[in-house]
């Protein structure tokens, strides 16, 4: 049975959104900027007219670009629940969680970053993301903090935000030019620093990320062991 006229109207407008929201993330992965309402219109195949019917400006079809991406890869990558784990363990799991989250919308975030002054609700996604981590980060860490290092606890607790942080991804990723396996070994080792005692240093072993580019690697990741005494003076 053929549906009502109404209703094939909306499956074809839903359609054509989804094909004009795609086309805009391809601009973001491949291209990595931000295009005019002719390019997208034409990727998508819909005409100027259409592209400005299902979106008000090209700020709103932007935020349901970034939107749908960090939806999809927060599905995805759901954080780690808190346990009871070993701390190191604990350590390995919130630092593989943030590199696939980050690899995941890293293209799309670097976008975001530019529009986040000119489009507040980006700005407002963003900052609830940073807060939702926070809280994460506190559930994980923060009763072994204040057991461990008592009134060091709320320092450290920032400390580990900063060092778990997309701004510490990107600038490993982005500006320093480290691979994935760095990056995450980088800040496996300053997330361990901060939340484990002078009695434990950090080895290496193997493990498998996907990456921004959809290949999985094979890693080395940090790993607690006893510290070595030291020699003495």
């Amino acid at each position: 049975m053929a549906l009502p006229a109404t209703d094939g109207r909306r499956a074809r407008a839903e359609r054509h959104r989804r094909a004009v929201v795609d086309a805009l993330l391809t601009f973001f992965f491949v291209r990595g900027d931000l295009p005019g309402v002719d390019a997208i219109a034409s990727r998508a195949e819909v005409s100027k007219r259409t592209v400005f019917r299902l979106f008000e400006d090209l700020s709103s079809l932007h935020v349901a670009a970034v939107e749908l991406k960090r939806t999809e890869v927060m599905a995805q990558f759901p954080p780690p629940f808190p346990s009871t784990e070993p701390i190191d363990e604990r350590i390995r799991q919130i630092v593989d969680h943030r590199a696939s989250v980050y690899e995941g919308v890293m293209a799309v975030r670097r976008v975001a970053e530019r529009l986040r002054d000119k489009v507040e609700p980006i700005a407002i996604a963003l900052q609830g993301d940073r807060k939702a981590f926070r809280v994460h980060i506190d559930m994980v860490f923060a009763q072994h903090l204040r057991d461990t290092f008592g009134d060091e606890a709320d320092e450290r607790l920032h400390g580990v935000e900063v060092a778990t942080s997309w701004n510490t991804w990107h600038t490993l990723r982005n500006e320093q030019g480290c691979s994935v396996e760095l990056a995450r070994n980088v800040v496996m080792r300053m997330v361990g620093d901060l939340t484990m005692t002078s009695g434990a240093r950090v080895a290496s072993r193997s493990t498998s990320l996907v990456g921004a580019d959809g290949i999985e690697t094979t890693d080395v990741v940090p790993t607690v062991l006893p510290a070595a005494p030291l020699p003495e003076a």
